[in-house]
């Protein structure tokens, strides 16, 4: 009579855990696709760009009222947008007339402090666009309707590509 012996395998081989990791990664993959951090993180500077836009315009629009005119140096089309400069003054280093506005006539009534485009920081972005300012640009149109725009807007569907946001009133 012969005896039959099973054997019993206690925990799991390499593949069982090879496939284990491979599944796992798979999953993460679709995940990573669904979340697109890089799409929501556009998304999210477009959102500060167009909140900051409205703010600038509400300031602008509301320094009208008040004083009964637009404020100084904003360009009429035909003429080019001029960016709107971060500082309080003109300097050889700071504001250049020739390129940017001076909103400091809105310091504090109108508008707490002249925003600034959310990807400046970013070291890329720097080089295009070194100095004092925004990196939003304004222009009167020749009915008199005000245009902010935001040339370095991002956009959402992964080509790369920059758009311009612009808020008219």
């Amino acid at each position: 009579m012969l005896r039959t012996f099973s054997i019993r395998r206690r925990g799991s081989t390499f593949v069982e855990a090879l496939l284990v990791i491979a599944i796992i990664a798979i999953l993460v993959m679709i995940v990573y696709v669904a979340v697109n951090p890089g799409k929501q993180v556009g998304e999210s500077r477009n959102a500060q760009r167009k909140s900051d836009l409205s703010a600038i315009m509400n300031a602008v629009y509301q320094f009208y009222l008040d004083k009964g005119k637009f404020p100084d140096g904003i360009p009429v089309a035909p003429a080019p947008p001029k960016e709107i400069c971060r500082d309080k003054k003109f300097s050889a280093h700071r504001c250049n007339p020739s390129q940017q506005v001076l909103l400091d006539a809105f310091s504090g009534a109108y508008l707490p402090v002249v925003p600034e485009d959310p990807e400046r920081g970013n070291a890329a972005f720097r080089s295009l666009n070194a100095g004092s300012g925004s990196y939003y640009f304004i222009v009167q149109d020749a009915e008199g309707r005000i245009s902010v725009s935001a040339p370095g807007g991002e956009m959402t569907d992964g080509s790369g590509d920059r758009t311009s946001i612009t808020v008219t009133r």
